[in-house]
């Protein structure tokens, strides 16, 4: 079919890459590259197109990487501008961010102060309490982990620029935080977390998964 297609007639074949594809399919082909829209560009969109406070559309346009409409989702936007009318991923955002800033922050006072065993058992439970929360919207997990990820990221990165951090409206939070723990800490939470999409991926329980990566982080 792709030696003598009929007429008026045309394929259109897409990859991510093509090593993969055989050469003869290749030499049939024209290729076209098409390049995400980088953070910047999304900003750009969502601040002129969609009339998004400059602020926010940098925070939201790091935060959902090359991909507007997850930047829109994120906003509670549809692609025209209107309201999705689904979760409020704003002030979902703002708990996710809150509750791990106390989980961490929790973590690390039960250490510094030597702690008795009951406040440990809170902190752990705290955690638990966590992932349950969040393992009953499966559908929404992937943001979830998304907010999450950028969160450890920002930790690994105000340890050297500050400045670069993209949860600028937890500034002050993520100072507190990266003077209570070591740089190794933050990598060893990304990498833990890196663990938790893989288990995710391969469909193992999403509240066995959560408790997991909370324990990790709640763990004394």
């Amino acid at each position: 079919m792709l030696e003598e297609p009929p007429d008026n007639t045309f394929f259109i074949l897409t990859a991510t890459q093509t090593p993969p594809l055989l050469p003869t399919l290749l030499s049939r082909c024209r290729q076209f590259r098409f390049r995400p829209p980088s953070c910047r560009e999304i900003q750009e969109t969502l601040v002129h197109q969609y009339g998004i406070d400059p602020k926010k559309a940098y925070i939201f346009s790091r935060t959902a990487g090359p991909d507007l409409k997850k930047a829109l989702v994120f906003l509670n936007l549809d692609m025209d501008g209107k309201d999705s009318g689904q979760i409020d991923w704003q002030r979902q955002r703002t708990w996710i961010i809150k509750e791990i800033i106390g989980l961490v922050s929790s973590r690390n006072g039960a250490t510094r102060h030597n702690a008795a065993a009951g406040h440990k058992v809170a902190v752990i439970h705290r955690g638990l309490l966590l992932a349950q929360k969040l393992s009953m919207d499966p559908d929404s997990i992937s943001e979830t982990l998304t907010i999450i990820k950028m969160v450890l990221r920002d930790l690994c990165v105000f340890k050297y620029s500050p400045d670069r951090i993209v949860n600028l409206d937890f500034f002050d939070a993520f100072k507190d935080i990266s003077q209570m723990h070591v740089y190794s800490t933050f990598l060893e939470w990304t990498k833990d977390l890196h663990e938790t999409e893989r288990r995710l991926a391969s469909n193992s329980s999403i509240r066995l998964t959560l408790d997991r990566f909370f324990l990790k982080l709640s763990m004394v």
